[in-house]
């Protein structure tokens, strides 16, 4: 007869990627990545455009060209705007600070 193991099992560690971000800005946010990656200037939609922007050029270190790529080609002064815009925000509304966290944990950016 086997013991069984107690506790939570193990994943392994797998870096989070841009798929990731963006599927956890969607789950939480509850806009489709299509419409994030759009070119729709709805502020329900671009909130969460600009916090995935932010997230994947600080978090994940992509230049802001590549960011820009992958949001329907958008130019890199566009990216830049996008993550010094949620750079103010989070100095004025803090609850946005814990969006991101919430967010960064779902995708395994930031520790439980």
């Amino acid at each position: 007869q086997q013991e069984e193991e107690i506790g939570f099992e193990q994943l392994p560690q797998r870096v989070p990627n841009v798929e990731d971000v963006l599927n956890g800005v969607s789950q939480y946010y509850n806009v489709p990545i299509q419409d994030m990656l759009g070119s729709s200037r709805l502020r329900q939609i671009m909130i969460p455009r600009q916090v995935a922007m932010y997230i994947a050029y600080k978090r994940l270190r992509m230049s802001l060209s590549q960011v820009g790529e992958l949001f329907s080609g958008r130019d890199h002064s566009t990216v830049l705007h996008a993550v010094r815009k949620v750079e103010k925000q989070i100095r004025t509304h803090p609850y946005l600070i814990r969006e991101m966290n919430a967010i960064q944990q779902e995708v395994g950016l930031l520790q439980k």
